[in-house]
C-alpha cells in the first residue's frame, strides 16, 4: 500500500542518517584530531576559543582564510571567543601583554572584532609593533587615555587570570597557535585535521565536540 511504502521510505531515512552521523562521529578520535584536557577550569557548553596572537603570521592568514568561512559553518549556537596570548619567543612580552591588554579592553567597550583587524593589519602589512595607537584610532580616544584603559587594575586582573589559563593549555598539549578548544576541554589537532577541506574539517570537529556535552 501506499501508507506502507512512505513507512519504508522512513525507516530507510532514518538508517541512512544513522548511517551518516556514525561516520561522521567516527571520523575524528580522542587522542589523534582532538584531546581531552583538564586544567582545573571550569567547562563551559556552546563555546569554542581561539587562542592566537596578532603578532603570529599564521595566525593572520587564519584571520583572513580560515575563519570567516568557519564562523558561516558553525551552528548559531556555539560562539567563538579569543584569547591572546603573551608566550611567543619572537617578539618582546611587554608588546605582547600590551597587545593582549588592548584586545581586551576593544572587546569590552563592543569593538574586539575592529580591533583584531586594525591590529592584524598594522602589525603584519605596515610593520607597526605597538598596541596604544592602534586602540586609541579604533576607540577614538588619545593615547593618553588609552594608556589609563589598559593600565587598569581589571585589565591586569584578566591578563592574570589568561596567562595561568595559556599555561595550563600548554601543559595540556597545546604546542602553539592558533589553537582552538571547545567547550575548555576538547583541544583541537588542527594538524590531524582534512588539509584539504580544513575549514570545513575544523567546523565539524568543532560541532561534534560540543555535540559530545
Amino acid at each position: 500500500s501506499a501508507a506502507s511504502d512512505v513507512y519504508k521510505r522512513q525507516i530507510a531515512a532514518t538508517a541512512l542518517l544513522a548511517m551518516s552521523f556514525s561516520s561522521f562521529s567516527a571520523e575524528f578520535n580522542a587522542g589523534e584530531e582532538y584531546l581531552v584536557i583538564h586544567t582545573g577550569k571550569p567547562t563551559t557548553t556552546n563555546s569554542v576559543v581561539e587562542y592566537f596572537s596578532i603578532y603570529c603570521p599564521h595566525c593572520y592568514s587564519f584571520e583572513k582564510q580560515v575563519i570567516p568561512d568557519y564562523l558561516e559553518m558553525l551552528p548559531d549556537e556555539i560562539e567563538l571567543s579569543r584569547s591572546p596570548v603573551t608566550f611567543l619567543g619572537f617578539i618582546d612580552q611587554a608588546s605582547q601583554v600590551q597587545m593582549a591588554k588592548a584586545y581586551w579592553v576593544a572587546e569590552n567597550s563592543g569593538k574586539g572584532d575592529e580591533f583584531l583587524h586594525a591590529a592584524f593589519e598594522r602589525i603584519h602589512l605596515d610593520k607597526k609593533k605597538y598596541a596604544v595607537p592602534i586602540l586609541a584610532k579604533v576607540l577614538g580616544k588619545t593615547e593618553n587615555e588609552v594608556k589609563g584603559l589598559i593600565d587598569a587594575d581589571v585589565v591586569d586582573d584578566k591578563l592574570t587570570e589568561e596567562v595561568g589559563t595559556h599555561f595550563k593549555m600548554l601543559d595540556a598539549g597545546m604546542k602553539g597557535v592558533p589553537s582552538f578548544v571547545v567547550n575548555g576541554k576538547y583541544l583541537i589537532q588542527a594538524a590531524e585535521l582534512d588539509r584539504a577541506n580544513f575549514t570545513k574539517s575544523l567546523a565539524d570537529i568543532t560541532t561534534h565536540l560540543n555535540s559530545l556535552d
